[in-house]
């Protein structure tokens, strides 16, 4: 009996059976680039494992906290994940800033709920929505993560160039930021 999968996964699956790998059989391949996708957002191999485990589903084998490990190494994901950072840094500032206006938003709407006595029948809940509220608000507050209205500029494709021309491409871009600062 074929295990269900998440809708977004089911097109790219390969249906495995609901049984532990044995030893020497490996993941496919897409299971080992999303356990990438995932580590690389947080860098911590448990909580990969997790979020793995819950994006595939009950009855889907998924990676241990131990083989995620093992993948970072084999597969120097934190070498790849720098540059990841590196290249895509812009739009990783921005998506993290869109991210915390939603858990401001969030946080509101929470801080709503209790004063309107939502949680009377859970107040455990309540308390775990309103912490997490303060500290999403803090963290805007403080600036911590400074809110931006524009999305990054697209990065130039800058492959064909030579070095020097990809030199002076950067040297502008330093000026035209340490302008835009009045510097």
């Amino acid at each position: 009996m074929a295990a269900e999968l998440p809708e977004r996964l089911a097109g790219e699956l390969v249906v495995l059976p609901v049984r532990p790998l044995a030893p020497g059989e490996s993941y496919p391949d897409f299971v080992v680039e999303r356990a990438y996708e995932l580590w690389a957002t947080c860098r911590n191999a448990e909580a990969t494992a997790h979020m793995l485990a819950e994006e595939l589903g009950p009855g889907v084998p998924s990676p241990s906290a131990r083989r995620v490990r093992e993948w970072t190494h084999y597969h120097a994901w934190t070498a790849r994940a720098d540059d990841d950072w590196r290249a895509h840094q812009g739009r990783n500032l921005f998506e993290l800033q869109a991210q915390a206006v939603a858990a401001v938003r969030l946080g509101i709407q929470n801080l709503l709920l209790a004063a309107s006595g939502a949680f009377r029948d859970n107040p455990q809940d309540g308390a775990i929505r309103l912490k997490s509220a303060e500290l999403a608000i803090k963290l805007v507050e403080k600036g911590v993560i400074p809110l931006s209205v524009l999305p990054p500029a697209e990065a130039a494709d800058t492959s064909h160039l030579d070095r020097a021309a990809k030199e002076a491409l950067a040297l502008e871009g330093i000026v035209r930021q340490k302008h835009k600062r009045g510097g």
